[in-house]
């Protein structure tokens, strides 16, 4: 029965992240950034491909899901929340980070091994409905996100209007697998 049930949740991991690859944006470059403090890792900058999915939304909240793929040839870890910092088309925005999200629970950090063609996740997740003032769209349209993982930053395209969500997101840690564990009220 275990041996079921463990095969049925392979499965359906094998499906969402079949699901998901077609919407990936694969990252735009890697360099060498200043060290992140939020995960650590033994990964090198260019062991990694980050790239962009959609994750599920409902009334006022939206989110997505960063996939970091193992594109080395070697297993190595990571373990931590990463920085983000988001940014117009010509200025950082000084956006809050917490790791509560409404759509993905905030799970503890553990580590996380990453062997060669695998995938690990995490979640942002963030408000779309506060009422900024009128010109605020101008200024808070987010173009591009960076992600800290370590020492190394990657850039990933990003949609957000940064006032929509009154200047606050939230990332999950960094997970197994190619989804973050959603939210269950249940």
């Amino acid at each position: 029965m275990y041996n079921n049930k463990r095969r049925l949740r392979l499965a359906a991991a094998l499906i969402v992240v079949t699901v998901i690859a077609p919407l990936i944006q694969p990252s735009f470059s890697a360099f060498a950034a200043t060290t992140s403090k939020s995960v650590t890792t033994n990964c090198g900058g260019d062991q990694l491909e980050v790239g962009l999915a959609f994750g599920p939304g409902a009334t006022g909240n939206g989110s997505d899901i960063v996939l970091i793929t193992n594109i080395g040839k070697s297993s190595c870890h990571l373990k931590g929340y990463p920085h983000l910092s988001f940014w117009t088309a010509t200025s950082a925005l000084p956006v809050k980070l917490s790791h509560s999200t409404y759509m993905f629970k905030d799970v503890r950090p553990t580590r996380v091994q990453l062997n060669p063609e695998r995938v690990a996740s995490f979640g942002i997740g963030y408000g779309d409905n506060y009422n900024p003032e009128s010109d605020a769209p101008k200024k808070c349209l987010v173009t591009t996100a960076y992600v800290t993982l370590g020492a190394h930053k990657y850039e990933i395209p990003f949609g957000l209007d940064a006032c929509r969500s009154d200047m606050v997101a939230a990332v999950t840690a960094i997970q197994s697998g190619g989804y973050p564990t959603p939210f269950d009220a249940g």
